[in-house]
């Protein structure tokens, strides 16, 4: 029980009276009954709901296209040993055999083979992927053409995929701000409208007694709030519907009004700007007594403890040094024993590296990445990465807006200022630690700005959460991707774009709504309290209010 009154209130009082009377009237030859109203008004009324709920069941349909993607068995390989076993029952580490044609069941890496992989349900993108050893791969997609075999590292709701499902169920469950206050209207509406219909009953029944009971029903039924309850959810339902299909995912059911009232949008770097596909250029080693390789193998070692997207580059399929006490710093590097030894890896700073090594790799236009062993520098690698597509695309679809964008990264001054200069982004910050980021984006908001923060990494987390609203790639860290409003699929930009887009547009049709709610009120409650709206044209009037606020608010499933 709500145990508050609701839009439903008139409308059971509407509709049961009306019943009552009817059969009152029948059985006793009376003047008049009101069976073709009530059914009228319940018909009206149940096909408003109907379109409501069909807009609401859109993003649910895809959560369960999702989820359906898993297949039921997997064929796990044990030594010299081939099975058939239930997914559920993969762990990470097992070796899983997958043919062409056959749905992956889990995250994993590529240990052998090759193929082209479909992941149009993941990401959005239509084209097969090619996929090699080393290769990362996500549980939902479709093996096209070659037999594989890869290792296990994540499985059930750990995997990309039922992340993805868990954070889109989390938003339906979740009721936006908007919508509770304009509920909370709605119900003192209610209230003041049946006080309004006492009124009018009370005055037609000492001035026109035999109709006193016919104006106060039609009275009840035209000015029951429907569509000012409608306005909103409907609108923010078919909203995330369409952002569904347009690669974002809505996890947080207030993050469309955030978004419709942004004014900045901030960016990470790695990962984020860039593919998160890093590779080593150039290193560096400055100890005589370790080669290239050797320094290499200590990085990758201790790099495994790292789920930073540079971290990635320093992946080697060698065996590697046994690291232990292992410690990642969030936001600046890893340490880790080994042999006895202390070792880091990391910023300038972190691994405490010399003034002289600091200038020369501030002349490259990569991220520096620092290795040393009981703070004595060893080596420093050049990390590229790849530009995401369509970033100058974005950026300045985003300055069209009228959106200021600005660019927040932990890495050197000189990679941060190359990059922020070619696309144009006037205000950048560089060797950023996340508290230095969450200071960054709290002074803009102090200043009257409504942050966007865009980021992928488990440094980026705080920085998230911190923001006014926030997206998160789908193949950053789960941590990322739990504190941000929205989950972007695919490798383009283009999609934050689209949401701030699109939540404009919805608040415009919410707006639309509640305006058209109001007047439609304000024009009906006289007319019906005068005794010119008979109850079956009451039913109709406020049926047709509603059906055209659900049917304004199915204009955002056709947004472009």
């Amino acid at each position: 029980m709500a145990k508050k009154p609701g839009m439903d209130l008139p409308v059971s009082i509407a509709v049961g009276s009306a019943y009552a009377a009817s059969v009152y009237a029948t059985f006793t030859n009376g003047e008049a009954v009101w069976f073709d109203s009530v059914t009228m008004f319940v018909f009206f009324l149940t096909l408003g709901r109907f379109l409501e709920m069909r807009a609401r069941h859109r993003s649910i349909d895809r959560s369960a296209a999702l989820s359906a993607k898993l297949p039921n068995t997997a064929t796990r390989i044990e030594a010299d040993d081939i099975s058939v076993v239930p997914v559920s029952q993969l762990i990470a580490g097992d070796r899983v055999l997958i043919r062409a044609g056959d749905a992956i069941p889990a995250d994993g890496i590529i240990e052998s083979g090759s193929t082209s992989v479909d992941e149009a349900l993941l990401t959005g993108e239509a084209r097969p992927q090619l996929k090699s050893e080393g290769d990362l791969i996500a549980a939902g997609s479709i093996n096209l053409d070659g037999l594989i075999e890869m290792h296990v590292t994540r499985t059930g709701g750990d995997t990309t995929l039922g992340t993805i499902s868990r954070l889109s169920e989390r938003a339906r469950y979740t009721r936006p701000a908007f919508v509770t206050i304009a509920d909370r209207v709605a119900s003192y509406i209610v209230i003041a409208l049946l006080g309004v219909a006492t009124i009018v009953a009370a005055y037609w029944y000492f001035v026109e007694p035999e109709r006193a009971f016919v104006i106060t029903l039609s009275v009840l039924v035209v000015t029951c709030p429907c569509a000012l309850a409608l306005a909103t959810p409907a609108a923010f339902a078919a909203a995330g519907s369409r952002l569904s299909q347009l690669r974002l995912l809505v996890t947080n059911g207030n993050a469309i009004e955030a978004l419709s009232r942004a004014t900045t949008v901030m960016f990470d770097k790695t990962g984020t700007l860039t593919r998160g596909m890093p590779e080593i250029t150039s290193v560096m080693v400055l100890d005589p007594s370790m080669t290239e390789y050797d320094c290499r193998l200590v990085a990758a070692a201790l790099e495994t403890a790292s789920v930073h997207p540079l971290a990635k580059a320093f992946s080697m399929s060698a065996s590697l040094p046994k690291v232990s006490r292992q410690h990642v710093e969030v936001g600046q590097g890893v340490s880790g024993t080994i042999d006895g030894r202390r070792w880091r890896i990391g910023s300038a700073k972190y691994a405490g590296s010399g003034a002289a090594i600091e200038g020369d790799s501030a002349n490259t236009t990569g991220t520096s990445v620092f290795l040393a062993v009981d703070g004595t520098l060893v080596a420093w690698f050049d990390v590229q990465d790849e530009l995401r597509p369509d970033v100058a695309t974005t950026l300045a679809a985003l300055d069209r807006l009228g959106l200021r964008t600005a660019l927040l990264s932990g890495d050197n001054k000189n990679a941060v200022e190359v990059l922020a200069t070619r696309l144009g982004i006037e205000d950048f910050f560089f060797e950023c630690t996340p508290q230095q980021k969450l200071e960054i984006i709290e002074a803009a908001q102090r200043d009257g700005e409504r942050v966007v923060m865009v980021g992928d990494g488990i440094n980026d987390a705080p920085v998230l959460a911190g923001a006014d609203t926030s997206i998160a790639p789908a193949h950053g860290a789960l941590l990322a991707q739990t504190s941000a409003d929205v989950i972007m699929l695919g490798d383009s930009l283009l999609p934050v774009t689209t949401a701030v887009r699109m939540s404009g547009k919805t608040m415009r049709i919410v707006r639309q709504n509640l305006a058209w709610a109001i007047v439609y009120n304000a024009l009906a409650l006289p007319l019906a309290a005068a005794g010119f709206v008979p109850p079956w044209l009451a039913a109709i009037g406020m049926s047709a209010s509603s059906l055209i606020v659900v049917l304004n608010a199915l204009r955002l499933s056709r947004f472009s």
